[in-house]
């Protein structure tokens, strides 16, 4: 969502990451502002029941144990 923000979403479940807090902080401001009933986690781990690995190039790993694909960004 825009050049800060990047959402994952499945059915109702969302990941969000951003290299700055505050990025998702307004954003999840917004949502609530439009009656979005959202709850935030302090962890992406266990998202959609898969472990989330992290690298040194800022970018995130969502393994394909039960998928097709990974997801990488």
């Amino acid at each position: 969502i825009g050049s800060h923000v990047i959402v994952v979403v499945y059915v109702d479940d969302c990941l969000l990451y951003a290299k700055e807090d505050k990025y998702i902080e307004d954003l999840l401001v917004k949502l609530r502002e439009r009656k979005v009933q959202i709850n935030r986690e302090n962890s992406a781990e266990g998202f959609l029941g898969v472990d989330v690995s992290y690298s040194d190039t800022d970018s995130i790993t969502l393994p394909c144990n039960f998928y097709d694909h990974c997801i990488v960004t």
